[in-house]
Formats: structure tokens, sequence, C-alpha cells
């Protein structure tokens, strides 16, 4: 008898089975593949967006030999350079938190405009210019920001107007009548569409306008504070957070202020409370603070020292606000300049 082979295969299919199929790879979809491009996309834009952030942070503080460092030096060696390290924190508290949003996934990318902005402003020093830099050639290059969407939470967006509210705002930007009657269809048509913000930005704006209009010879006789502050009043308090509204109200009661006989009725409707909650609100925003700071300037300078007016200006608080948006815009020339114009008048005797 024949001896048994050794080391016989085991598993060996029998006869008349197929072997038994594999498990096939999933093919992955078209939708599936575009997806994880668009994650490594994302990731690379985010790194790139990161390491921008972080260049221009250790320019502004790096230590030894960043530009805070530096102009603060400059202040103990040759006396306050406020306006210059003020702007420089200004960018410096910005990137911090814009690259906790990009560590933490919530922004992606930045636009090459506002890369190119803020490069330029650091490419304005370097650690040995900064003690010998002029205030009056210094870009601060704030409005870059912008471009940066707010957080979650954060600013505001106006809500899009209807077919309604576009109506009545077409209406009133070319709103020629300044009647007693004309001013109360006026107003009626500005409150119809309370909840608009385009509506109460247009219609304030064209208060200012006629009353341009009225100094330049026009017969306006509806426009009184009686007939024009409610509607200026309730636009402003009900769109606290818009700015817009904000700087068009402010214009507006300026316009008001240099009316004859109109300042003491402005003021008993709480007009100067209107102007110092705009500062107060959007202390930030260069247009509407230069607005109010003017609407402010021409009350006083109408309501003169030791007056009711005057009395009611100083108690709506303005003078800490200010204070407030100087310290903001420390490198803003033209704005606190005007600023320190108008706070010899709001003193009391």
């Amino acid at each position: 008898m024949a001896p048994k082979a050794k080391g016989k295969a085991k598993g060996k299919a029998k006869a008349g089975y197929a072997a038994e199929p594999q498990p096939e790879e999933p093919v992955e979809t078209a939708a599936e593949l575009a997806a994880k491009a668009e994650a490594r996309r994302l990731w690379q834009v985010r790194k790139d967006a990161s390491k921008f952030v972080a260049t221009q942070l250790e320019a502004l503080r790096g230590v030894p030999g960043g530009l805070i460092e530096a102009a603060k030096e400059r202040a103990k060696k040759t006396g306050p350079c406020d306006w210059l390290v003020v702007a420089m924190e200004f960018h410096e508290k910005k990137l911090v938190k814009l690259e906790k949003r990009f560590a933490d996934k919530k922004l992606d990318g930045l636009d090459q405009e506002f890369k190119d902005g803020i490069e330029a402003f650091v490419a304005q020093f370097t650690p040995g210019s900064v003690e010998t830099f002029q205030q009056d050639t210094l870009k601060v290059y704030q409005e870059v920001w912008d471009m940066i969407p707010p957080e979650e939470g954060e600013g505001y967006t106006r809500p899009a107007e209807t077919k309604a509210s576009n109506a009545v705002l077409a209406e009133l930007k070319d709103w020629s009548d300044g009647s007693e009657k004309g001013i109360t269809q006026f107003v009626t048509k500005m409150k119809s569409q309370a909840a608009s913000g385009g509506v109460q930005e247009t219609g304030l704006i064209r208060i200012g306008g006629l009353f341009g209009e009225a100094e330049r010879g026009a017969t306006w006789p509806g426009l009184t504070a009686a007939a024009l502050m409610p509607a200026i009043s309730d636009g402003m308090k009900a769109h606290l957070d818009d700015a817009m509204v904000q700087r068009a109200g402010c214009a507006a009661l300026r316009g008001l202020a240099k009316a004859d006989g109109q300042l003491s009725p402005l003021c008993d409707s709480g007009g100067p409370e209107l102007v110092v909650a705009a500062i107060v609100r959007h202390y930030k925003v260069v247009s509407v603070v230069m607005t109010a700071t003017a609407s402010v300037r021409e009350m006083a300078e109408k309501a003169g020292k030791s007056t009711p007016e005057h009395a009611a200006i100083i108690a709506a608080g303005p003078v800490d606000p200010l204070l407030k948006v100087m310290t903001h815009h420390a490198w803003d020339q033209t704005l606190c300049g005007q600023v320190r114009v108008v706070l010899p008048f709001l003193i009391a005797d």
C-alpha cells in the first residue's frame, strides 16, 4: 500500500463548489469624493490663514523686538504716544480673536484685500522707526476689519426689505413737501413701516435734507419739533442696533437744533438722550460718532451756557461717551479734534 502524502493542503474547495466570494471594497460616490476634497481644501485654507495671523501677531507683539513693545518704550523715553500704542493694540486684539476662530474652525479663510490691509499697517513700521514715527503719517487701516464676518451672536444685519417697505422707501427718498400737511403725511408713512430699518434711515436722511433746503431759502413750515420728534425718536429707539439709522437720526436732530425756536422742544422731547444713546451703542463707528458729535455741538452752541436747554444737554451725559470715543479713536485726528472742540461747550458754569 502506498504511503499517505504528507502536508496535504487544507481548506481546498471541494469538487463542484465555487470559492467563497470576498467582500468588495466600497466604491465612493462622486458626492463623497467631492466632500473629501472640500474638507482638504478648507483644512489648507484655515492653515494658511492661521499662519498669516500668527505672523502678523509676531510682528506686533514678538518679544523682544515687537512693535507694541517698541511703542511702549518710546512712551517711556519721549513721552506719551497713545495714538500709536492704541492703533497697534487695536489690531493685536482683533488678530488674537481671529486666531481663536480659526483654531475653533469657526471661520474659513481670509480675503486677500484684508491681508493686504493688515500687512500694509504693519509694514509702516520697523522696531527702529517706531521711535520717530509721526502721528500725521499713521494709517490705521481699521476699515479692513469690516471684511471679517461677525461672530455668532455679534454684529447686526438689517432685515431684508419687503415690497411694501420698498414702496414707502422710494416715496420718502424724494419727498418734497415741507408744508404742515406734507410733513404730517411724511411722518405717517415713516410710522407705517416702523419695523423697516431702510425706511427709517431714508426718512431721517430726508428730514436732514429738508432742513438743508430750508437753510438755503425754502419755506417749509412743517419742519417743527412737535411734528418731527415723534418720528425721529421712534425710529432711533426702535433701531438702536442699526448704525446707519442712528447716524441719520443724529443728522436729523442736528438740522432740527439749528432751526429757529426748535431747540427747546427738541430737548423737552429727549433729543440729547437719543444722541448720547447712539454714541454709547456705536462709539466704534466713525460715521456715527462724527455725526453725533456735530449734533451735540450744534445743540450746545445754540443753547448757550446757563440755560435750561444747556442743562438738559449736560444731564443727558454726553461727556463720558465722548471721552471714550477719543480713547478708542486716538489715532483719528479729525474725529478727536471735533470732540475736543465740543467738550468745552459741555461744561456747566
